[in-house]
C-alpha cells in the first residue's frame, strides 16, 4: 500500500512539471513550430457566399465642339467626373469539383455612391459621341448589304433628329441605364421585320444595359498546391474562341483577387479579366511603403498592348478588315488598344488605358484634351510579396470607339479614321484595415517559422503547356506539379509613403471583404494548431500537458506508482 505522504509528493512531482510546462509556453511553441509552415488558403467554401467589394469611378470625355466634330473637324474633349459606383461580387455555388479544385460562380451589383462622387450626379448631361449610331453603320457596312439600303437606314435616322454628337445625354443613361433609341427600334423592326439587334432592345441603348446583377460566369480554379488560385477553366472552357490564335485564346493567371506568396521583382502576375476578353500581364516597377509595410508595386507592362507588326505574337488581337486586302496586318490597329471586333460581335468598342497612356502618338494627335500621365493613369497593384496579399489595387482602363470611313455606308464614306474615348473607368478594390493587420500578423509568422513562401515554393513566371483540352470541352483535370521558377532579383525603391489606391481621399469601412487568401500554419503532419492567445503555431494546455507527460516519463521523472507499493 502507497503511503500518503509519497503519494502526495508524486502528485506534487507531476503538478510541478505540468505548471512549469504550462508557463513555460516559449518553449513548447518553439518546439511545434519546428517543420511548420505557413502556406495560402483562399477563403472560398463548398456552400457558401463570400463577397468583394470595389469602387467604379468614371470620368466621362464631354465634346465641347460638336458642331466641329460633325463638320469632320478635330474633337476637343473635357474630362468630366468623378462618378462612383460601389461594386459588389458574390462568389456563389461554391463546389469541390476534387481535393485540388473548386468551382464557383461570380455575379455583379452596382450602387451609385453620390457621397463620394464630389457633387456628380448621374443626371449630370454632356456631349457623346453617337455609340448607338455607330454600332450599326458598322454591323451594316460588314453585313455587305447593298449599299443602298445601308444609305436608307442612315438618312432615315438623320432625317427623325438623329447626329452624330448625341446632346445633353445623362452620364447615367450612357453607362447603365439607357439613352432613348426608340427610333432606332422602329425603323428596324419594319426594316428587319422585328429582328431588332439586342443592343436596342426596349427602345433603350446603354454600355452596361440589363448588366446590373447578372452573373459574370464560372469559374473552375485550383485551389491547392504551387498554382493555388489559376483558372483552369471559365464556363467551362479551358480557352477562349474570340481571337485568331491559341496565344490570344489562353485563359491564364487568377481573377485578380488572389496571388500567390513568393512574390519576386522577376514574378509576372496573370490576371483573366472576362470583360476584355483577355488575359493581362503585370510587372514589378518598384518597392514602396504602405501603411508600415513594404509592399510591391506591379503595372500593366507597357508592351502588353504593343503594336502586333513589331510583337507578332499578338497578331491574333487584330480584327477582320472590312474590306479583304494582302496586307496581313489591315485589321491590326497601332500600340495601345484591345479591339473588341472579334469578342463582341464586330463591335467598334475598344479598350485602352486612359488618355491613350503608351499608345502610338498617331491616335493622340487627333483630339485635343488628352493629357496622358503615367502618376495618373497607370494602373497599380500593391502587394505584400511574403504573402501575395493584394494591399491596394486600382485597374485602370479607358473605353472608346472608332470613327472610320465605311465603303457601303455614304454618310460615313469619307469620313477620317480617328479613336473617339468615352470615358475612364478606374476600378479600386476595398481592402480593410483588418486584412492589413492580418497581413502583419502573417508576416510576423514567416519569420518566425523561417519559411517565407518564396518563388521556389510557388513558382510564378515558367510558360505554361499548351491545353490539350478543346475550348468546348468543360473536363478539368486534376493539376500536375508544378516545376520551379527562377529566382528574385535585387529590387528597386519607388518614391512616396503610404500610398492611397484612389486619388480621392475617402473613408473605407469594413465591408465583408473576402481577399481571397488568408494563410494558415500547417504542420508537418497536417495537424493545425489554432486558438491560442499567442496565436497560430501555439497548442492547447492539454497538448502541452500531453507532450510534458511522455517526455518526462521518458526521463524517469514521474514515478510509477506501482513500483512504490509497501
Amino acid at each position: 500500500m502507497m503511503k500518503p505522504f509519497n503519494h502526495l509528493h508524486s502528485t506534487l512531482t507531476f503538478c510541478k512539471y505540468a505548471l512549469l510546462l504550462v508557463l513555460c509556453t516559449g518553449f513548447v511553441q518553439s518546439h511545434h513550430k519546428k517543420g511548420h509552415k505557413w502556406e495560402p488558403r483562399l477563403n472560398l467554401v463548398p456552400g457558401k457566399t463570400t463577397t468583394e467589394q470595389n469602387y467604379i469611378t468614371y470620368y466621362m470625355y464631354n465634346i465641347t465642339n460638336p458642331d466641329v466634330v460633325e463638320a469632320g473637324g478635330k474633337p476637343s474633349l473635357e474630362e468630366v467626373g468623378p462618378y462612383v459606383y460601389r461594386e459588389t461580387r458574390r462568389k456563389f455555388d461554391v463546389e469541390k469539383v476534387s481535393d485540388s479544385v473548386l468551382k464557383y460562380t461570380v455575379d455583379r451589383f452596382w450602387e451609385f455612391m453620390p457621397e463620394l462622387s464630389e457633387g456628380h450626379e448621374e443626371s449630370d448631361m454632356f456631349n457623346v459621341i453617337n455609340i448607338p449610331m455607330l454600332i450599326l453603320a458598322n454591323k451594316l457596312s460588314l453585313k455587305n448589304l447593298p449599299t443602298a439600303f445601308n444609305n436608307i437606314l442612315v438618312e432615315e435616322l438623320l432625317e427623325k433628329g438623329d447626329t452624330l454628337v448625341r446632346r445633353n445625354e445623362a452620364v447615367g443613361n450612357v453607362i447603365y441605364h439607357g439613352m432613348n433609341v426608340s427610333i432606332y427600334t422602329e425603323i428596324l423592326e419594319d426594316v428587319l421585320q422585328g429582328n431588332v439587334p439586342p443592343e436596342f432592345a426596349g427602345g433603350l441603348f446603354a454600355l452596361l444595359k440589363d448588366k446590373n446583377g447578372t452573373q459574370e460566369g464560372t469559374y473552375t480554379i485550383r485551389s491547392s498546391g504551387p498554382k493555388i488560385g489559376d483558372i483552369l477553366s471559365y464556363n467551362g472552357k479551358t480557352q477562349l474562341d474570340y481571337w485568331n490564335g491559341d496565344y490570344c485564346n489562353k485563359i491564364e493567371g487568377t481573377d485578380g483577387y488572389f496571388f500567390r506568396p513568393g512574390i519576386t521583382a522577376n514574378t509576372t502576375l496573370k490576371i483573366f479579366y472576362p470583360e476584355l476578353c483577355r488575359s493581362v500581364y503585370l510587372k514589378f516597377k518598384g518597392e514602396k511603403n504602405y501603411k508600415g509595410l513594404t509592399v510591391d508595386k506591379f503595372s500593366f507592362s507597357d508592351d502588353m498592348l504593343e503594336d502586333p507588326r513589331v510583337n507578332t505574337e499578338l497578331k491574333c488581337f487584330c480584327s477582320k478588315p472590312i474590306v479583304p486586302t494582302d496586307n496581313p496586318f489591315e485589321g491590326c490597329l497601332k500600340k495601345g488598344f484591345v479591339d473588341y471586333a472579334s469578342c463582341k460581335q464586330e463591335s467598334p468598342l475598344l479598350v485602352s488605358f486612359p488618355h491613350f497612356l503608351h499608345a502610338d502618338d498617331e491616335y493622340l494627335t487627333k483630339i485635343d484634351g488628352l493629357k496622358p500621365d503615367k502618376d495618373k493613369h497607370e494602373t497599380e497593384f500593391l502587394i505584400e510579396p511574403k504573402t501575395g496579399k493584394i494591399l491596394s489595387g486600382t485597374r485602370k482602363f479607358q473605353f472608346n470607339i472608332k470613327l472610320r470611313p465605311l465603303h457601303n455606308v455614304e454618310y460615313f464614306k469619307n469620313t477620317s479614321f480617328v479613336i473617339f474615348p468615352v470615358f475612364n473607368t478606374y476600378r479600386s478594390m476595398i481592402v480593410p484595415e483588418s486584412i492589413v493587420e492580418k497581413v502583419k500578423e502573417d508576416i510576423k509568422l514567416i519569420n518566425e517559422t523561417g519559411v517565407e513562401g518564396d518563388a521556389e515554393d510557388y513558382p510564378q513566371d515558367e510558360p505554361e503547356p499548351a491545353p490539350e483540352t478543346t475550348s468546348g470541352d468543360s473536363s478539368v483535370a486534376e493539376p500536375e506539379p508544378e516545376s520551379e521558377a527562377e529566382p528574385g532579383s535585387e529590387k528597386k525603391k519607388l518614391g512616396g509613403d503610404d500610398h492611397d489606391y484612389r486619388s480621392h481621399n475617402h473613408d473605407h469601412h469594413d465591408h465583408d471583404h473576402n481577399e481571397l487568401g488568408h494563410g494558415h500554419v500547417h504542420g508537418s503532419q497536417g495537424r493545425n494548431f489554432e486558438g491560442s492567445s499567442s496565436g497560430a503555431g501555439s497548442v492547447s494546455k492539454f497538448e502541452a500537458v500531453t507532450w510534458m507527460i511522455t517526455t518526462l516519463t521518458s526521463l524517469g521523472l514521474v514515478m510509477n506508482h506501482n513500483h512504490h507499493n509497501i
